[in-house]
């Protein structure tokens, strides 16, 4: 049995799918139990929101975390000073100072969206709480499999769309209309048979 992973990949700019061997160490093993178009926005979207939070350890009982970028803003208004830890998923310009008020002692703003290219931020937002604002763009290899294993240990799935190849421009359409729920994965084994 090969050390390596194989698959298919577009090897140049034609865009066609041929056999390809890879490193395993650029592999995931997908849980037998984990729904493989459910695994497909893990290893994007999920590892971008786990790795910050392993890292920060928010993982440990008791932990209260916000998400923006998720709802509006009027529900956070009554949550001054008692969140451990926000991901922030939102792009463009956003009130940071705002966010970071809704923090505890110590706590941690992690960016893993876009906001633009500079954020303003009062120091006096970090100064007074010892606040954090980190950044994560994504997990690594390792810590991508544990996300993996873990997410289909306690069923915790992404909600998806799936779609065969064939309607592909219709989901492109749909996204620029703004007329999309959930995560498109496209369904390539079915598409092609």
């Amino acid at each position: 049995m090969s050390k390596n992973c194989h698959g298919w990949a577009a090897r140049d700019d034609s865009g066609l799918l041929s056999p390809y061997e890879f490193e395993r160490r650029y592999c995931y093993k997908i849980p037998e139990k984990c729904p493989p178009a459910l695994a497909a926005p893990l290893l994007c979207a999920g590892i971008t929101v786990y790795a910050p939070m392993i890292y920060h350890k928010m993982n440990e009982p008791g932990k209260s975390i916000g998400v923006i970028g998720l709802g509006g803003l009027g529900h956070l208004a009554a949550l001054s000073k008692t969140l451990d830890f926000i991901i922030d998923t939102a792009t463009g310009d956003h009130p940071f100072d705002l966010y970071l008020s809704l923090l505890k002692t110590g706590g941690v703003l992690a960016l893993v969206g876009y906001p633009g290219e500079e954020i303003k931020v009062n120091p006096l937002s970090l100064l007074m709480g010892m606040r954090t604002i980190s950044g994560s763009a994504v997990g690594g290899t390792k810590q991508t499999q544990q996300m993996l294993e873990f997410c289909t240990e306690n069923k915790i799935y992404p909600e998806v769309e799936v779609i065969p190849i064939q309607y592909a421009n219709e989901a492109l359409d749909r996204l620029q209309k703004g007329d999309v729920k959930y995560r498109f994965v496209i369904d390539i084994k079915n598409s092609l048979e």
